[in-house]
């Protein structure tokens, strides 16, 4: 566990130190009362230990650098999107994140907004925004009109999970 923790927190190198110092602290614990006949199958098992546990930093390493990488996509592609695109938490209607195109649409940092005054700032007509629904259910698709264009709009929402486990 002081390997995950060292590891997943200070990346490979910390969970490095870390191996090395668990490693000799269990040469100078078991050198001297070990229960092998032979030296060599004592220092046979360090040498195991220290590859596996090499191997659970290197693994872990790896899939940190793969999520983090993962996540810059993944924003990446939201923010190049033509369509506007936000996260709003379903409790308060605050918005949590939107990308540059409904910046663009909105004129304003959409991030200073809520639901309801994002609705009202898109100009789209009546109930337009559509209710949050249960998480248990898939994305419910609704069309909006825009008052002054006349264009209509598709608005799709459901629940994500969002950070820290938290649904939006």
């Amino acid at each position: 566990v002081p390997i995950c923790i060292a590891t997943w927190a200070g990346g490979g190198r910390a969970g490095s130190v870390i191996v090395v110092l668990a490693s000799l602290f269990w040469l100078l614990s078991f050198g001297s009362t070990h229960p092998y006949s032979v030296d060599f199958y004592f220092y046979w098992e360090g040498v195991v230990m220290v590859a596996v546990q090499a191997a659970f930093v290197l693994l872990l390493t790896r899939l940190r650098t793969a999520l983090a990488n993962a996540d810059e996509r993944f924003s990446r592609v939201l923010e190049e999107l033509y369509s506007a695109v936000y996260v709003a938490d379903p409790d308060s209607g605050q918005i949590l994140y939107a990308n540059a195109s409904l910046a663009r649409l909105t004129g304003v940092d959409p991030l200073t907004l809520d639901i309801d005054a994002l609705g009202e700032r898109l100009g789209l007509d009546g109930d337009c925004m559509p209710p949050f629904v249960p998480a248990s259910a898939a994305f419910v698709s609704r069309e909006a009109r825009h008052v002054a264009s006349g264009r209509w709009y598709l608005l799709r929402v459901g629940l994500i999970p969002w950070k820290a486990g938290q649904r939006a």
